[in-house]
């Protein structure tokens, strides 16, 4: 077990990796084909105490039913039609009980999807042990093997996506978009993941265009995107068009999804809006629970190093009033608060800062899932204020413990290794 990495990939094996990415020899898992008629496998999202969504893509044209029971009981089946919208269809299931794991699936009564699983969120007045997957960067012509890893070979509460989840850079229509999206779902290291358990996602910028921001990408371009988005993502949309919401899994955790793409001014210094960063404050000052996971799709942490600091202007380092805002608040009420975050394409484990503001708060850079490049920084980051940093794909386990405020994170790699594990006292 590789547990700590805090020196940069050695250079030959990244000129190797380089050298297959341009040669197209990189080599590709082969995977087993989806279920007829459903290609891109089923997927459940946003659940509550008492509700699921599901969603699945359907080539049919009879009339589709979901069905979905207790894990232990599936006498207690039950059966719904559900409509077919362009091709994908969406139920939200209502009156499960709390904390119960529930089995589900979609048939034409011909044909039957693949069969997925998750859990109601616990009670809110539950205490206990959670474990959440977490990753980023899922470019869809990669092998994306720990996806599979993970979702095949861990029992999970929930997966956690910090964006990137479909590289749809190129795309312009409506059309382009759900082509993108459906392409890289029908992988099947993102159906292992997503029948495995629930999913709750942000989005990066590859959902709408390579470093997409309000200053340079149109309104029409970010429209057209985030509505293909929610198609593929399904999400309780607190607002119309509003991607940041929280979840709750009783007292032990609340998951605040952040928008970093979508809302930012960098004329007004604004890496998010002034009402998501007021509605995030107060989440983390009025929650219950004892774990605040914070899903941020770029970093909030000072990463030192030249190339980093070169493109400060695309993550919180670029907007410091705010960021610097955000992180006094979060010392002074900072019981339980966990930074998650994607986009660097390397595996980072670390505090906020050396010193100073942020110093005390713990930032988890997740994935990349699937990437053929590694980060082309020179040195990657570094001790004393960072655990770990790597370049190996990976998926992060979260075992969250309320018992003794403790949070062990494992990086796991395509193979099913942990190639770091540490545990956090928050």
């Amino acid at each position: 077990m590789k547990t700590r990495s805090l020196t940069p990939t050695p250079l030959t094996r990244r000129e190797i990796l380089l050298a297959l990415a341009a040669s197209g020899c990189a080599p590709e898992a082969r995977e087993t084909p989806a279920a007829d008629g459903f290609p891109c496998g089923v997927s459940s999202a946003d659940v509550t105490t008492t509700n699921a969504l599901v969603w699945t893509v359907y080539s049919g044209a009879d009339p589709l039913f979901v069905e979905w029971w207790p894990a232990s009981d599936e006498n207690a089946r039950q059966r719904r039609a559900v409509e077919v919208i362009d091709g994908a269809a969406q139920l939200d299931l209502t009156n499960l009980t709390a904390g119960e794991r529930y089995v589900f699936r979609f048939t034409d009564d011909t044909r039957t999807s693949d069969t997925g699983r998750f859990r109601a969120a616990i009670a809110d007045d539950a205490l206990e042990p959670l474990t959440f997957a977490v990753s980023s960067c899922a470019r869809q012509t990669t092998a994306l093997l720990p996806l599979a890893a993970v979702g095949n070979g861990f029992t999970l509460d929930a997966f956690l996506c910090l964006g990137d989840a479909v590289y749809a850079d190129g795309a312009i229509t409506r059309s382009d978009y759900d082509a993108k999206w459906r392409g890289a779902l029908a992988r099947a290291p993102n159906r292992a993941m997503r029948r495995a358990t629930s999913t709750i996602a942000t989005w990066d910028d590859h959902e709408v265009e390579n470093d997409a921001s309000p200053d340079h990408t149109t309104p029409e371009r970010f429209s057209i995107a985030r509505d293909s988005f929610f198609a593929h993502q399904p999400a309780r949309i607190d607002a119309p068009n509003r991607i940041w919401r929280s979840r709750r899994w009783g007292r032990t955790a609340e998951i605040f999804v952040l928008d970093c793409r979508g809302e930012r001014n960098s004329a007004a210094g604004q890496y998010i809006s002034p009402e998501q960063l007021q509605w995030l404050k107060q989440g983390i000052a009025n929650s219950p629970a004892t774990f605040k996971l914070v899903l941020n799709s770029v970093p909030i942490g000072n990463y030192p190093s030249a190339l980093f600091q070169a493109l400060a202007k695309d993550r919180w380092d670029g907007y410091p009033e705010q960021r610097r805002e955000l992180l006094e608040f979060v010392d002074q009420h900072r019981s339980g608060v966990l930074w998650l975050t994607g986009d660097f394409h390397i595996g980072v484990a670390g505090r906020v800062a050396l010193d100073g503001v942020g110093a005390e708060q713990v930032e988890l850079a997740c994935g990349p899932a699937g990437s053929n490049l590694p980060n082309p920084a020179l040195t990657y980051p570094s001790g004393p204020q960072f655990d770990y940093a790597s370049a190996d794909n990976n998926v992060v386990v979260l075992d969250l413990d309320p018992s003794n405020r403790s949070v062990r994170a494992r990086f796991v790699g395509g193979d099913g290794r942990v190639l770091f594990e540490h545990t956090y006292a928050l």
